[in-house]
């Protein structure tokens, strides 16, 4: 690939690989590696493991291998003036720190869930909030005994004197449900700009596209985080049980990853011609890659270390798989006459329920006086 063109495009986001980058290159690297052995304990380990940072998980294991290719590229011509090498950074760069972003959406959501649930939907959600011991509204105990299978067990229907708030869990739903959905939109934008931009550097035909679409997805995931920070802020002040710390991680991380985009945008607008350019706006000199590592780089992996060494099961009540209904379940009418001739069968696995003979032999049950 030619270092010059005739054209201008967008300069990289953290410059072409000089070997000025090997030193913080391998410094990140090695630290993302230092993590790793949290990671795989918070997967293996049932108390800690939870699908809920899915994306940050694989997210922290990627950037091992990023910051050792830019490493590599930093004192090797070939992979330094590669299209593929180039392309795969500027995708991961711009859609990283919106992975974290959605996975801290993700947590918000379980966590504010949890802690509107009362009553018998306690029991009927797999959530793991904390809830306050008898006679005492700030002594915090886990309400579930963990089971081998992964289950929790709340020693009957539920506590009758938490108070359920079935409104208030409904449309923190409906805004985490549009949440992801535009956490969704914003990685694509993030991922097409990135694909072009080796169109944009061979011909410039790309140039203006890639542009407006690195602004539309850092910008809206800027919008994003804030809307998390300021769902948590409102929680903090309007919902008692939701335990502070829990809050003030996810302002941190918002902000920190907050920090991330607010770069971006501020350096999106440079344009260069050649990718070995030091000129100014070419984001190749050293002041601008000291810029690259510190307000982007270096709050990423702030926002991965804090989340990966917290436990989420507890520290957020994501449980399992954190919470994924669109609504709450319905409740089941088990009168006390037929829940022992019904005991065997409820004892069935789910996807047996389904069978049409099982079915009819729980229909006669239940209508057995």
């Amino acid at each position: 690939m030619s270092t010059n063109a005739t054209h201008e495009f967008p300069s990289l986001v953290g410059g072409v690989p000089l070997p000025v980058d090997f030193a913080p290159s391998i410094l990140f690297a090695c630290l993302y590696a230092v993590m790793l052995p949290v990671v795989f304990w918070r997967i293996i380990h049932p108390r800690s493991r939870s699908a809920a940072l899915a994306g940050t998980t694989f997210f922290s294991i990627e950037r091992v291998v990023a910051y050792a290719l830019r490493a590599k590229a930093s004192h090797d011509l070939g992979s330094r003036m590669s299209k593929g090498l180039e392309t795969y950074l500027q995708v991961t760069y711009a859609g990283g720190f919106i992975t974290i972003g959605q996975d801290l959406a993700n947590v918000t959501r379980s966590l504010l869930v949890a802690y509107t649930l009362g009553g018998d939907m306690l029991a009927k959600h797999k959530l793991t909030p904390q809830i306050p011991k008898c006679g005492s509204s700030f002594e915090m105990q886990e309400p579930f005994a963990t089971l081998p299978e992964g289950r929790f067990d709340t020693g009957g229907q539920g506590d009758p004197a938490i108070t359920d708030h079935p409104r208030t869990r409904y449309w923190i739903r409906q805004m985490s449900g549009i949440w992801a959905l535009l956490f969704l939109v914003t990685i694509i934008l993030s991922a097409i700009a990135g694909a072009d931009y080796k169109e944009a550097i061979a011909t410039g035909a790309d140039a203006a596209l890639v542009r407006w679409l690195r602004y539309v997805s850092a910008g809206l995931a800027i919008i994003l985080l804030h809307g998390v920070g300021g769902l948590a802020v409102w929680a903090y002040f309007y919902m008692p049980r939701v335990p502070r710390s829990s809050v003030v991680w996810i302002v941190l991380v918002a902000s920190l990853l907050s920090v991330v985009g607010i770069y971006r945008v501020d350096t999106m607008f440079h344009n260069t011609t050649s990718l070995t350019s030091t000129a100014p706006g070419s984001l190749t000199s050293n002041l601008s890659k000291a810029g690259f590592y510190v307000f982007h780089v270096a709050p990423e992996f702030l926002a991965v270390a804090i989340l990966m060494s917290l436990n989420t099961r507890r520290v957020f009540a994501t449980g399992m798989w954190g919470d994924w209904r669109i609504s709450d379940p319905k409740p089941q009418n088990n009168s006390p006459s037929n829940t022992s001739s019904t005991s065997r069968l409820n004892s069935l696995p789910q996807f047996l329920w389904r069978l049409p003979l099982v079915g009819f032999l729980l229909r006669t049950c239940r209508a057995t006086p």
